[in-house]
């Protein structure tokens, strides 16, 4: 018993280290919010459990770089000596996801259009990619307009976890391909298409390396841009970058933005202080092409657009060495880091 591993986190990052490690090598997960809980068949213990177990080893701390500190002081303030950030080898964290794999090049040499919620985006516009049978990615709530349109994109992606929560019972009726950071999120979606894909919160330096945060912005591996997302993708501060990296390793050569208008006049925060999340009001309704994108009592992830803009620039300077464009079909927006194009005149006639 005393050989076995003791983490300390159990969020995103702790979960994964029991994956990576096994829960048969690790004796227990510490947490300050989630004790009396089991991780993937570990026990999680509360901080005040864990200090009355007498333990004295080496604790693992399976949190972001940005939350190490914090949980390293709290620690040493109680006399625990041996704290190590985790520390993993990259190929062995993220394994390929052999379903994943089968999205790649499916789409090759085509063209896709990522249709984001902003309020730019018109009915008209998901019309006539309707008429035209483009391949199409759509966001989070965009289900709240199928009410008005015959619209149904190729691709639904969601990385909100709090809009999966609350919102996965309302798409069982939607026929489209399931793409989320999330496992299937209920029997309602069982027997749909599919797919989880993995978002690095951490990045791995290589063998051995400490896990670095996706959250410090500041940091020199901030932005990228993932090559295999069976594996992993990386995240932009919106799951339209997520949409990007798949439609890339789908084999799309050409890809436009539309709707992606990152003009949100909610307060936005750095994301590493945006995960608590706030209530819904009205002023957050001008920020989509539908009202009633956001209710009164829903809970969402702060927009973080200066951390978006970044990712969106860095991807702009990848496609040009890597032999696909993306281009903003938008009208009007603040998202400048593409080249903008006029959407009606992509279809003949």
């Amino acid at each position: 018993m005393e050989n076995k591993l003791v983490l300390f986190g159990a969020g995103d990052i702790g979960r994964k280290s029991v994956e990576y490690f096994g829960a048969q090598r690790i004796r227990f997960i510490i947490d300050n919010y989630k004790g009396g809980q089991c991780l993937a068949g570990v026990p999680v213990i509360s901080y005040e459990d864990f200090v009355g177990t007498g333990y004295k080893g080496k604790i693992i701390v399976s949190v972001s770089k940005s939350l190490f500190p914090e949980i390293k002081q709290q620690l040493e303030n109680d006399k625990y000596t041996e704290v190590e950030p985790l520390r993993v080898d990259v190929d062995e964290w993220y394994q390929p996801n052999p379903h994943l794999q089968n999205l790649r090049d499916i789409h090759k040499g085509k063209r896709c259009f990522i249709v984001g919620n902003g309020p730019s985006l018109t009915f008209s516009d998901l019309a006539k990619l309707r008429r035209n049978r483009e391949i199409s990615f759509g966001f989070n709530g965009v289900y709240k307009a199928f009410d008005r349109t015959a619209w149904r994109p190729t691709y639904f992606m969601a990385g909100d976890r709090a809009f999966i929560d609350q919102h996965m019972e309302k798409l069982q009726n939607l026929d489209s391909v399931f793409i989320m950071d999330a496992p299937c999120p209920g029997p309602g979606l069982a027997g749909k298409n599919f797919y989880q894909f993995s978002t690095e919160w951490v990045h791995c330096e290589g063998p051995g390396g400490d896990l670095n945060s996706r959250y410090d912005i500041s940091g020199a591996a901030y932005p990228a841009f993932s090559e295999d997302p069976s594996r992993f993708i990386y995240n932009g501060g919106t799951v339209a970058y997520a949409a990007l990296q798949f439609a890339v390793y789908m084999g799309v050569s050409a890809i436009y933005l539309l709707g992606v208008d990152l003009s949100y006049s909610s307060h936005n925060l750095r994301l590493f202080e945006a995960v608590r999340t706030h209530l819904a009001d009205e002023s957050v309704s001008q920020d989509h092409f539908i009202e009633n994108y956001y209710e009164k009592g829903d809970t969402f992830f702060a927009h973080d657009t200066g951390r978006m803009h970044m990712a969106f620039a860095y991807a702009e300077k990848y496609s040009r060495v890597h032999g696909f464009r993306i281009y903003n079909a938008a009208r009007g927006g603040r998202l400048e880091a593409f080249e903008r194009v006029d959407f009606d005149s992509l279809f003949a006639g």
